[in-house]
């Protein structure tokens, strides 16, 4: 089975927790190693076959991560998966972000 961008994508990021863990030292920084890891997952990217650059890859990581939020918000208000999801064929790979995201939801109550 051939794997798409965004399977790619996932696994990619995953290994880059800069890019997701709000915990981490220099995450609230917008710079040098977000910046970096960018970068690094731009060009693994390359090295998969994908001619994407870095900053394609963060826009395309966004949209994925926005559409994985959303329907799992949906999964606990309706109990259920939502009729229509952009990211249903994903959401498994991208559970790895819900300790992080809860994190961030209480990052955001407290500021």
């Amino acid at each position: 089975m051939s794997t798409t961008i965004f399977d790619d994508l996932i696994e990619v990021v995953k290994a880059h927790p800069i890019i997701y863990d709000i915990r981490m030292k220099g995450y609230q920084k917008r710079g040098s190693r977000r910046e970096k890891a960018w970068q690094a997952i731009a060009k693994c990217m390359q090295q998969r076959g994908h001619d994407i650059n870095d900053d394609g890859c963060r826009r395309r990581w966004n949209k994925l991560k926005f559409a994985y939020t959303r329907d799992r918000t949906l999964r606990r208000i309706q109990g259920t998966p939502p009729l229509r999801s952009s990211c249903a064929k994903y959401f498994n790979s991208l559970a790895f972000l819900n300790p992080f995201l809860d994190d961030y939801k209480a990052y955001l109550f407290l500021s």
